[in-house]
């Protein structure tokens, strides 16, 4: 490893362990997908659909005030980020 690399994951590292960032959390996707080749126009044209599906973990926060009138927030905030996704394409090579 470089030098560079090794300080940046010392500085990493020093800031995990004094709270100042929480650790590394990891996120996935997994889809599938068909091509379908058609001749259109005397040239190939592919028509694409695929369904990703994706997790990117879930973040917390404090009930740090929201507001203008200063009053905190009733609860933390909480988010879990997943989703689903339908795609269809059209693809014309050149």
């Amino acid at each position: 490893m470089s030098k560079m690399t090794n300080r940046f994951a010392a500085t990493i590292a020093a800031a995990m362990l004094a709270g100042a960032m929480a650790a590394p959390m990891a996120a996935w996707t997994a889809g599938i997908g068909v091509a379908y080749e058609m001749a259109a126009m005397g040239r190939p044209m592919f028509v694409d659909v695929s369904y990703p599906y994706f997790d990117f973990g879930s973040v917390s926060g404090g009930t740090t005030p929201v507001s203008d009138n200063g009053a905190a927030a009733s609860k933390g905030l909480n988010f879990d980020l997943t989703g689903h996704a339908l795609s269809i394409g059209l693809r014309i090579p050149f």
